[in-house]
């Protein structure tokens, strides 16, 4: 039997640790162009040696080398915020297989639900190492759905009913992120409410302005209302914008690029302040605004209707908008993409979306082309 490829991050965790080549040859006896050949995995090195490289670099050995699994894949790490922007072994993992490349999002480490997959080592290359959890040939029927619209859960939820070979991934995230990782190909679908003069049209100039070379296809999943939440019975007496401004009044910030927190800063600036001003928790998503309202976390937050109605909260509306699905051409012609944008006129999913407060579906499924302004 052939041995098994090894695979190696030496070269990663000497440069974590700030050593040249010649300052980590020096430090385990041996020379520079040693280290070169290890790094590029010309040389095996041996057992003694191994060991000193893991002391020097202060890690375990299975952390510098392992061996190729055939059934593990290599993936291209989805850029990510906060805690989650580097990738860590051990670190689950969500996987999507998009232009012929797998892409990994990071799951929050306590975070339940069931992963794809799980980081196992970091290549040389800046791309991953994962073991998946399912066969590759139904992670290869994933759709990643980036947005923050809760109604993407239910959607995801039915959609093997609608399409058993397939699955609908929500990954949930601001609409301006949600974007970038389309953008960025790490992502089949963005789902997207932005701000704007004419609430009609926000969604689709902002992505003929992102994507000015390419004909985008866009599909409309909800309408809704934005506004405040408040606890019940309204204890700190708020009413408007200006009593944003109060001293000691605490308002649920959301993520920048957030349209929510887009929103805000449009109100406090309209009255000359700055939204730095403004004291608070930050919250994830809309269902996150209402949770620290409940909890006495905040006192104001700015979210849909929805979440208003069934955490019992008071809300006092802003604006009207609407909610697309966006996705390239090319990408909705990906035979799972394109059975996703279908799914959303799905009969029974519109029955369903009737019967929950907070969203209009009259326009629901409704599908239009976007042409990039530069190719008109």
């Amino acid at each position: 039997m052939a041995p098994q490829p090894l695979t190696n991050t030496v070269r990663l965790h000497r440069q974590a640790r700030g050593l040249s080549q010649q300052a980590l040859a020096e430090l385990v006896g041996m020379s520079r162009q040693g280290i070169i050949a290890i790094e590029a995995g010309r040389q095996v090195p041996s057992t003694v040696l191994s060991l000193k490289l893991a002391r020097t670099l202060q890690c375990q050995i299975e952390q510098l080398f392992q061996l190729t699994d055939p059934h593990q894949i290599e993936a291209r790490w989805a850029p990510a915020e906060g805690r989650l922007a580097i990738p860590h072994i051990g670190t689950r993992v969500y996987l999507g297989w998009i232009h012929e490349t797998w892409v990994a999002h990071p799951l929050p480490a306590k975070d339940t639900r069931s992963a794809d997959g799980v980081i196992v080592s970091l290549a040389e290359s800046g791309s991953i190492i994962i073991e998946p959890f399912h066969p590759i040939e139904w992670l290869q029927n994933s759709v990643l759905v980036a947005g923050c619209a809760p109604i993407l859960s239910v959607l995801a939820q039915r959609f093997p009913l609608f399409h058993t070979k397939g699955r609908l991934t929500w990954l949930s995230t601001s609409s301006q992120r949600a974007l970038d990782l389309l953008q960025q190909g790490c992502v089949h679908v963005a789902g997207i409410h932005l701000l704007d003069a004419d609430f009609a049209y926000a969604n689709q100039s902002t992505v003929q302005q992102r994507f000015p070379d390419q004909r985008m296809q866009m599909v409309h999943l909800t309408r809704w209302r934005q506004g405040w939440l408040l606890p019940q019975g309204n204890p700190k007496g708020f009413l408007s914008k200006e009593d944003l401004l109060r001293p000691g009044l605490r308002i649920a910030h959301r993520p920048k690029g957030a349209g929510a927190q887009k929103l805000i800063q449009a109100q406090i600036q309209s009255m000359g302040a700055n939204i730095e001003d403004l004291s608070g928790p930050m919250a994830i998503g809309h269902t996150d605004v209402a949770r620290l309202i409940e909890v006495g976390a905040a006192d104001v937050g700015l979210a849909i209707e929805s979440e208003a109605l069934s955490s019992g909260l008071e809300f006092i509306p802003l604006t009207e908008e609407r909610f697309d699905l966006i996705t390239t051409e090319s990408l909705a012609q990906n035979h799972h993409t394109k059975q996703v944008l279908e799914s959303v006129g799905d009969r029974q999913f519109r029955r369903e979306l009737l019967h929950i407060p907070g969203y209009d579906s009259a326009l629901t499924g409704q599908a239009h082309r976007i042409d990039g302004v530069s190719s008109k």
